[in-house]
């Protein structure tokens, strides 16, 4: 089935600094509709992994491919997002009380309607406006009460 091919398919992503081994033969598969974060102790190669993916690093090893077709590491500026790949950062500085998909259009930028205004309309393909995430306590309940408040309670609860 179509679906079931990979749209990312990193093999053997190994890449070190001086001595020190960042990546170790990371496999990483994304299929349509995943989205995928990455978690770990400092150290443990979330940043290099994304730098290869993002063509900041080259890869001492590995293969890469997009939607089936082979891409050349490492990748050109830019060149990821020609490939549809697209990050958020762990340093981004989330607003709380915006939905996921609304601290995403803050990297990917918002439709804009008359006099530059963003139009949420576009934005939403119109339908209806998100519900927002709340600190506890707060009227609309506790973060986390539905998924696009997932970031939310998660940031809240990291040290």
């Amino acid at each position: 089935m179509v679906g079931d091919r990979p749209l990312l398919d990193a093999r053997g992503l190994t890449k070190a600094f001086g001595g020190a081994r960042a990546l170790n033969e990371v496999d990483l598969t994304v299929l349509p509709g995943e989205v995928h974060g990455l978690l770990g102790e400092n150290g443990s190669g979330k940043s290099t992994l994304i730098k290869i993916l993002a063509g900041f690093h080259a890869p001492d090893e590995g293969e890469l491919e997009v939607r089936g077709e082979s891409v050349r590491l490492p990748l050109a500026p830019g060149q990821f997002r020609e490939l549809g790949m697209s990050f958020v950062h762990q340093d981004l500085g989330l607003v709380e009380t915006m939905t996921l998909a609304e601290n995403v259009a803050l990297l990917a930028g918002y439709p804009r309607g008359s006099g530059g205004l963003i139009s949420w309309r576009r934005a939403r393909g119109g339908a209806a406006p998100p519900r927002r995430c709340h600190p506890a306590g707060d009227q609309g309940g506790l973060p986390g009460d539905r998924p696009d408040c997932r970031v939310h309670r998660r940031r809240e609860h990291l040290p």
